[in-house]
């Protein structure tokens, strides 16, 4: 009867461990890349400082996004980056990344992983800037760097998630064009709250923003991985996160950002220490 017991334990565990992990990503869970669930075609240059990161040994395939922040720093995730073999290269100005319609391709030549980072997204500081070998030509219409989201931030405004992630629940398909999806900004205890229904329930700290639609329909998905929250205020476009964690599914619960207002000082004090 013990040993019955045991295995019925044991089974139980194992049921469990696999919704767990149907349910919310771990460090190597939904977000290597993430993509847009119940998305739309984006425009060629609409989105001027997304960038899409690949890798000449992997056959130039797209594996996570960035956006440009100035002309030679692009900002992402740690995890997009951390522990790579190899050195990724930024297509700027891209939309249809099959048709390699990039107006450049630039190397980047330094990775810098945010101090704190440990490896694990939901502990937070899931931020990288890479340092491009080359400026990005800014003076082309599809090429500008965005604005950094400040402490006056607002919820009550415009905002998008755009990548070339995954698209579709079903299958494991993603997107050769840019898509985007207007979405709506979460405070973190309404964040919390529809997490806490999760069996892991993760916690959601100061420095993330979350983002969701009424209906739980729309999300960043594998894919879309560093890939940029922007929203507009003060009479332009502001970098408001970036794409770091959330559910292995892909909907139901909120994806979760890094909150660049939260960073800000960070990503101007690393540009400053390493522009010198």
């Amino acid at each position: 009867m013990r040993l019955l017991l045991f295995f019925s334990s044991v089974l139980v565990i194992n049921v469990l461990l696999n919704l767990l992990n149907n349910l919310v990503t771990t460090a190597v869970g939904c977000f290597p890349s993430l993509r847009i669930i119940g998305g739309r075609t984006s425009e060629p240059g609409k989105w001027p400082w997304i960038i899409a990161l690949d890798i000449e040994n992997n056959g130039k395939k797209v594996f996570c996004g960035g956006s440009l922040v100035t002309e030679s720093w692009v900002l992402t995730a740690a995890h997009c980056v951390k522990g790579i073999p190899y050195q990724p290269y930024a297509r700027v100005g891209a939309f249809n990344t099959s048709d390699n319609d990039e107006i450049q391709r630039i190397k980047v030549q330094r990775i810098i992983i945010h101090e704190n980072y440990t490896g694990n997204r939901q502990n937070g500081n899931d931020l990288a800037l890479l340092e491009l070998s080359e400026p990005a030509n800014v003076s082309h219409s599809f090429i500008e760097p965005i604005l950094l989201a400040n402490a006056k931030e607002r919820t009550d405004i415009q905002c998008y998630i755009v990548g070339w992630g995954r698209f579709n629940l079903e299958e494991r398909l993603y997107s050769d064009v840019l898509l985007e999806r207007k979405i709506d900004l979460l405070n973190n205890t309404e964040c919390q709250r529809r997490w806490n229904d999760s069996l892991f329930r993760p916690r959601v700290n100061q420095s993330n923003i979350c983002v969701d639609d009424e209906n739980g329909s729309v999300s960043s998905c594998d894919g879309d991985s560093g890939s940029p929250l922007h929203c507009w205020n003060g009479g332009s476009w502001r970098l408001y996160g970036v794409a770091s964690w959330g559910s292995r599914a892909c909907y139901h619960y909120p994806a979760v950002y890094s909150r660049i207002s939260w960073f800000a000082n960070w990503v101007y004090g690393t540009l400053i220490k390493y522009s010198e």
